[in-house]
């Protein structure tokens, strides 16, 4: 019984996967690189590797044991397990995976590589500059028409404004109701009193 027991648990441990595929540790740790540049993939290594193996696709690029990588723009670094691309193009795509040696453990670091067109990225960095003017021309804008604001504001009343009479009770203006002096009128009434006066004795 114990003995079927065993062989069952065997069969599931064969049939269930442990931990995650590599496919998905490579999707979990996805970097960028720019076509026609060079980017280091840099393993989680902790002393001096004995022994380096590079796969990309699960076929063997790089390895310590020849010292030489498969492919031409590949370049190994022996100190510190580190795998450096010249010149990626879309052919460098891929998930890569490096087995380093340390004191007889075997650590496993997975790399999703993703290779961006050089022009993509030399529009992203068009467009991050253009925004950063844009910025700059707003915030010089503002930083004027507050001086503005301001400078009004110190110096009073406008020369230029337009004078608004104040309204009476009655409707209209004030300086409407004030009643029409005509001086020809005045000056005809000041001479006929002077005429109807009695000459001082």
């Amino acid at each position: 019984m114990w003995g079927l027991f065993w062989a069952l648990l065997l069969l599931l441990r064969l049939e269930l996967p442990l931990g995650a595929s590599p496919e998905e540790q490579c999707h979990q740790n996805t970097i960028g690189g720019i076509e026609g540049k060079d980017i280091a993939l840099h393993p989680n290594v902790s002393g001096s590797p004995a022994e380096i193996t590079w796969m990309k696709d699960r076929n063997i690029v790089a390895t310590s044991i020849d010292g030489f990588p498969t492919k031409n723009n590949l370049e190994l670094i022996v100190n510190n397990g580190s795998l450096i691309l010249h010149n990626l193009s879309l052919k460098d795509v891929g998930c890569y995976k490096a087995e380093i040696e340390v004191k007889d453990e075997v650590t496993e670091t997975f790399f999703g590589l993703k290779v961006l067109d050089h022009q993509i990225g030399g529009r992203s960095r068009i467009q991050i500059l253009l925004a950063v003017i844009i910025v700059a021309l707003v915030v010089i804008g503002s930083y004027i028409y507050l001086i503005k604001a301001t400078a009004q504001n110190e110096g009073g009343i406008c020369p230029n404004a337009k004078y608004d009479p104040m309204p009476s009770p009655e409707g209209g203006n004030i300086s409407d109701n004030q009643p029409d002096v005509n001086l020809d009128s005045a000056e005809n009434l000041e001479g006929s009193r002077e005429e109807s006066s009695p000459p001082e004795s």
